[in-house]
């Protein structure tokens, strides 16, 4: 079993709508500069250090600034190839032009948004559940207005629940980061060039095969789409948080006793319906994660 996964499929085509400001209509959304050095570059150097070197990028809205800056990549330390999208594809449609050049595993990520994940442990889980699409899921800040990846105890995503739904029941607050790693068995959906959404059309289609599996993960992955979500994200490359929420360190936490700290002590809890929460738990717990720490809930109650 290869242990190692050396190939990349990176998404480039982004205009930066939400960051007109900043842009100027001038240089493509993965070309913004954040701590120093474009997004997209940020991207290939999280690929690189963890032994991916075999990069295409997907590229469209003013594609030369991205070729122009980057080459072939040996500047880099890495092989960049380009595919360019010349009518709109989506978030998936350009796998359609990548199928024919892979023939093995590889991973599919944003270059217009910040990472730091290990991505051998990533793809470790990946061969051991002979995954043919795998989702790094996690928490967001707003669950409410964001599709929900639903998945069973072994980790199979058995659905994925729009923003549009009409959500009446308890859910867990689990959401796609838009970081995968692709078997290539799975590009059999691709038999032309078309606009694809990768979440609703490609994944939302594999789901029914089983082998669409969730990987959770408390790794740093934010989206930069926004002035403001550039800003903070900047502020967490400066002050180390990225790279120290990388599981190859080793993490910082502080747990929380559950009842009597979190909620309000009622002895024991039978339903979720009994927990009312301590005024400042909320802002407490916020607090903790926009810091470098993890937020660990504790209680001695198997419910």
């Amino acid at each position: 079993m290869d242990n190692k996964i050396t190939k990349a499929f990176v998404l480039a085509g982004g205009k930066g709508t939400r960051l007109a400001s900043i842009t100027k209509d001038l240089i493509p959304k993965p070309m913004v500069e954040i701590a120093g050095k474009p997004i997209i570059q940020h991207t290939i150097e999280r690929l690189a250090e963890n032994g991916i070197k075999d990069i295409t990028i997907s590229v469209s809205y003013l594609h030369n600034v991205i070729e122009d800056f980057f080459k072939d990549g040996k500047e880099y330390g890495v092989n960049i190839t380009y595919i360019l999208e010349t009518q709109p594809l989506g978030s998936g449609g350009a796998l359609y032009y990548y199928k024919s050049m892979i023939h093995e595993d590889f991973v599919v990520c944003p270059g217009d948004a910040i990472f730091d994940i290990d991505i051998d442990r990533m793809y470790k889980f990946h061969k051991e559940k002979n995954s043919l699409i795998t989702l790094l899921v996690h928490p967001n800040l707003h669950p409410f207005d964001s599709d929900l990846i639903i998945y069973n105890s072994d980790g199979v995503v058995t659905s994925i629940d729009r923003k549009d739904s009409i959500r009446d029941y308890y859910y867990h607050n689990c959401v796609n980061a838009g970081f995968f790693i692709v078997s290539p068995q799975a590009l059999d959906y691709f038999d032309q060039p078309k606009y694809v959404n990768m979440e609703h059309d490609f994944i939302n289609d594999k789901i029914s095969t089983g082998r669409v599996f969730a990987y959770r993960s408390c790794e740093y992955i934010k989206d930069v789409g926004t002035p403001q979500r550039l800003y903070n994200a900047e502020k967490d490359i400066l002050r180390g948080v990225v790279s120290k929420k990388n599981l190859r360190n080793k993490q910082k936490a502080i747990f929380l006793d559950r009842d009597g700290t979190i909620n309000k002590y009622k002895g024991f809890i039978r339903s979720h319906l009994d927990i009312e929460l301590v005024d400042t738990a909320i802002e407490a717990i916020r607090k903790i994660n926009n810091s470098d720490y993890l937020a660990i809930i504790i209680s001695n109650q198997p419910v």
